[in-house]
């Protein structure tokens, strides 16, 4: 008995190969590929470029995040993330001119793409459909008094 698995353009193929004296029986299974999921930074990152537009890079997205909603990252965990995304096909990257600033380097510009944005818009409308018909109590104020709900 042998066994192979094959990587073929995002749809995992297995070939499991039987034999037995008389006959050899072929199956090949295919998995259809899920749509990808976002985790809540990630989702973070995507946001923050779409914001920063033509301007996004990976300094800019850090001081967006702590500017905008107290979040401070590490460099390493920002681009650990960028990668998977990237990897993920929802960011692509384009190297900039180099500038005196940074030391004769270029920077590394981000934008997200179709792949991506359709995931945004996939992780708010899931966001969307489970806050709706969701009562707080704070205290005894209803979720409008306490900024829950729009």
């Amino acid at each position: 008995m042998e066994y192979t698995a094959k990587r073929r353009s995002r749809l995992l193929t297995v070939i499991f190969i039987y034999s037995t004296k008389k006959s050899i029986l072929v199956a090949e299974c295919m998995s259809m590929e899920r749509e990808p999921r976002l985790g809540e930074f990630e989702f973070l990152i995507l946001l923050a470029i779409l914001r920063l537009g033509d301007a996004a890079y990976g300094a800019s997205v850090k001081r967006l995040l702590s500017d905008e909603i107290g979040r401070d990252v590490s460099i390493g965990a920002l681009y650990a993330t960028i990668e998977r995304l990237e990897g993920k096909a929802m960011l692509s990257s384009k190297m900039g001119e180099p500038t005196p600033e940074r030391g004769g380097r270029a920077k590394s510009y981000l934008r997200v793409t179709a792949k991506g944005q359709a995931a945004v818009r996939r992780s708010r409308e899931n966001l969307t459909t489970l806050w709706q018909g969701l009562e707080f109590r704070v205290a005894g104020q209803s979720p409008m008094a306490v900024g829950l709900c729009e």
